[in-house]
């Protein structure tokens, strides 16, 4: 519940053979140049080889929205060291767009997810050149998962579905929703344009999905314009997986150096909305342990002796929260058996010690982040007892 923030944003415009280094946009500068065109989030394991084409950021062919000739990110046949050879296990790439804030599916929280999506690589009677779309949390547990079929015959023919916990596929929309506009050659595949690409829509609750196909006009005339009057929409859908929160989408290309079984997608207007989630705040040192919601010492030391944490020592306690803006938290720590205390060398800015004392075995530190960490880097005595035990 709350307000809905913008956790994704990539239209690939205004980049420029300057935001990258070897001042292309293409294969080995791709990760740039993704990168440069994407407003909030990242990319992650953008390709920068290919079986044979390109991957990078491309210029559309023609301006069919009317709004200028724009850019797409094009992921064709991305390249791989394994040679596949039809009838051997598929091998997929990820690409993953990474958002700046996972989005929470819980309670009554929903989430919008918009791209225009084009297939170059298909093939007959197989689904060799096929891609999965999935949303997944930081955790790696999956949420909502889509099966793009490269099978340009028979019923899956380059048509898009669900795909269920166990595996099961139903199709969704139409046939020819994602028709590979590369038929006529290599040199058609690599010129995509908006109008080639069609629309599509995943809104996205607690209690399921729905997803929506807006096709474009070169794949389905004039009524097809990608305008947001949807062909079709399915009904509520489940998810793949138990996730209640979605922090990436992967979307999974069928890789080879045999271009007979590699895939490509052309991406473009990604974008991603909704009820930005908690995120678990951590704490950070040279020496510390993270787990979680509480970190320990695993260390043995002396006992009465001084163990410092400062930033003079260059081993300072530092805490992270990405949203926690100007709000207060609160960091305690604690001597579980007794055997120590805490020295705290200076309370910074707006913090104040909330619970327990200084020099004691239990306080509580209260503050904004800055403030806190800031008290933190000024440095904190671990000071251990003079009987011997475990903490």
């Amino acid at each position: 519940d709350g307000s809905g923030s913008l956790v994704f944003q990539a239209d690939f415009e205004g980049v420029s053979a300057e935001d990258t280094p070897g001042g292309t946009l293409i294969n080995t500068d791709a990760p740039a140049a993704a990168n440069a065109g994407t407003a909030v989030g990242s990319w992650e394991n953008i390709p920068t080889t290919t079986a044979s084409g390109g991957v990078g950021v491309v210029s559309d062919k023609e301006d069919t929205k009317g709004d200028g000739i724009d850019n797409h990110l094009r992921l064709d046949r991305p390249g791989t060291t394994q040679v596949v050879n039809p009838g051997d296990a598929l091998v997929y790439t990820d690409v993953v767009a990474q958002f700046a804030a996972p989005i929470d599916l819980s309670g009554n929280n929903s989430g919008v997810v918009t791209m225009d999506l084009g297939q170059g690589r298909t093939q007959n009677n197989t689904e060799d050149k096929s891609s999965y779309i999935t949303g997944y949390d930081g955790a790696g547990n999956v949420a909502f998962r889509l099966f793009l079929s490269g099978n340009n015959n028979g019923a899956n023919d380059e048509r898009l579905h669900h795909v269920a916990a166990d595996g099961t596929l139903t199709p969704l929309g139409s046939r020819e929703d994602f028709r590979n506009i590369g038929a006529g050659g290599a040199a058609n595949a690599l010129t995509f344009g908006e109008g080639d690409m069609t629309g599509l829509t995943l809104v996205l609750s607690s209690g399921g999905y729905t997803v929506s196909i807006d096709r474009g006009p070169v794949l389905w005339g004039p009524d097809g314009l990608i305008d947001g009057n949807f062909e079709s929409t399915s009904g509520l859908l489940s998810y793949a997986g138990e996730a209640t929160q979605v922090s990436r989408i992967a979307f999974s290309i069928s890789t080879s150096t045999n271009t007979g079984v590699s895939g490509g997608l052309w991406v473009d207007d990604l974008c991603v909305g909704g009820i930005a989630a908690n995120q678990a705040p951590g704490l950070s040192t040279d020496v510390i342990l993270v787990d979680g919601g509480s970190t320990e010492f695993e260390e043995s030391y002396a006992t009465g002796s001084i163990i410092p944490f400062s930033e003079t020592e260059g081993t300072p306690l530092q805490v992270s929260d990405p949203d926690a803006g100007d709000g207060t938290l609160t960091i305690t720590f604690k001597s579980v058996a007794g055997l120590s205390v805490f020295d705290v060398f200076s309370i910074e800015g707006g913090a104040s010690i909330t619970s327990g004392s200084n020099n004691s075995g239990d306080l509580t530190i209260s503050g904004t982040l800055a403030d806190i960490n800031a008290t933190l880097a000024a440095g904190i005595n671990l000071i251990a007892g003079d009987v011997p035990g475990q903490e």
